[in-house]
């Protein structure tokens, strides 16, 4: 009995709820169970011992017990027929509902396999806009990477800066915006393609302008190189004699205005060697290079004729000096006392200082050029005894008819010698140049 009793406490045992230490209401007590079943086995083990009294009323009260424990067991036995019918109609209700509900669960998931399907398209529309998105940012930046590289190739271009120099910034600008700000594909893709067409128009622009400027550059250039060799030409060429042993020092004669020229026209060719990578000469700066060479050109051919004419004049000076020196001395028997360029200047004029000692007369002729291509010649005189005026006038009669057919004009009118007179004419120390002051 104990050991079927232990199959009601396995709780996989569908009876393990009839286990008479859960229902006491049903089994005997289980102190009253023990008891007798400890007093059965009691008796069997000893025969010897049992006792026919004991032995009946042991199997009496075994069998009442019994006999309550089986009514017992049928009252609950219909009670649980009852609950399993019970439990029947619910089921049965509740399969009802079961199949109701199913009916819901299958609408619900024909709606959630309907929305699924909807999120999938809505996914598939995400991912293709996606797809869309990256395309776009790879396109915006290719379009803005041709436009970097575009503007690379030409920001170091002086052509540029010469004449886009603004449009050149403003897209300078707009790289570091876009570099520098985070903008959506499409905003990048249209400042690229913007740029882009910024740039293709501004180098249009710019090759029209460089092809002007290049060929105005060559034909300015070519006229400075030759004005700089015209003026170097200027300095070396040889004048005068058939020999060409003459050379005028252009830079003497000139006073250095000479010099001056020939130096702006050297930083002009300097300038000009630079023009093309210096963005502040334009075709309207050549011009006006052009035109200073213009100027120039004519500035240093003046310049060279007016050199030419008076070192000319100063030779011719020089040797009607020497004639008037001549006439003096073997005519008149006058003695020369200095012969030469006032300053010893050849820019300057030619002095003839002469004296007589027997009458007393000293005479001083001062050689000049004039504006007009003629010599001026102006003397003074002296007495250091008798004032004969009129022996002046026959010596300067004999000179100014040597004189004059060589276009040399006596200053102040003939006859008047008393306009020339000076007190005493001081004549040069031997050896050393004269300084007569002009007025």
């Amino acid at each position: 009995m104990a050991r079927n009793n232990r199959r009601y406490t396995d709780p996989r045992n569908f009876w393990s709820g009839m286990d008479p230490r859960r229902h006491e209401r049903v089994w005997i007590n289980n102190d009253v169970y023990a008891r007798m079943n400890r007093e059965l086995e009691e008796l069997r083990r000893n025969p010897q011992k049992a006792d026919t009294t004991r032995l009946l009323r042991l199997v009496n009260e075994m069998y009442r017990s019994w006999s309550e424990e089986r009514e017992r067991f049928k009252s609950l036995w219909n009670e649980l027929v009852d609950e399993y019918n019970r439990l029947l109609k619910e089921i049965d209700a509740k399969g009802e509902e079961i199949e109701r509900l199913n009916r819901v669960l299958l609408r619900l998931n024909e709606q959630i396999e309907e929305t699924v399907k909807k999120q999938n398209e809505l996914q598939e529309q995400i991912n293709e806009v996606q797809r869309d998105r990256n395309a776009n940012a790879e396109l915006s930046r290719k379009y803005l990477n041709e436009a970097i590289e575009a503007y690379n190739l030409i920001v170091n271009d002086p052509f540029y800066h010469k004449y886009a120099n603004e449009d050149v910034e403003a897209l300078n600008f707009i790289f570091r915006r876009v570099e520098s700000t985070s903008l959506d594909a499409a905003a990048v893709q249209g400042i690229a393609v913007e740029s882009l067409g910024k740039l293709y128009a501004m180098n249009k622009r710019v090759i029209r302008k460089r092809t002007e400027f290049e060929l105005f550059y060559a034909i300015v250039l070519n006229e400075a190189l030759e004005l700089r060799k015209q003026y170097a030409d200027w300095c070396n060429n040889t004048y005068f004699d058939p020999e060409n042993r003459h050379q005028a020092d252009m830079a003497y004669w000139s006073r250095g205005l000479f010099t001056e020229y020939m130096g702006n026209v050297d930083e002009i060719c300097h300038e000009l060697e630079n023009a093309p990578v210096n963005p502040d000469i334009r075709i309207e700066e050549l011009r006006k290079m052009q035109g200073q060479l213009g100027e120039l050109r004519k500035y240093g051919e003046i310049t060279v004729n007016n050199v030419l004419a008076l070192s000319l004049m100063s030779e011719k000076i020089e040797a009607l000096a020497n004639i008037t020196a001549i006439i003096m001395v073997e005519d008149f028997f006058f003695k020369a006392i200095y012969l030469g360029f006032n300053n010893a200047d050849k820019r300057s004029s030619y002095v003839v200082q002469l004296n007589n000692y027997a009458s007393g007369i000293r005479l001083q002729f001062e050689f000049s050029p004039l504006n007009n291509g003629e010599i001026g010649c102006n003397y003074i005189v002296s007495f250091e005894g008798y004032q004969d005026e009129d022996r002046v006038n026959h010596i300067l009669d004999a000179v100014w008819s040597e004189l004059m057919p060589n276009k040399v004009n006596p200053i102040g009118k003939r006859g008047e010698v008393d306009a020339h007179i000076v007190e005493n004419i001081e004549f040069a120390t031997q050896g050393q140049p004269i300084q007569i002051r002009t007025n």
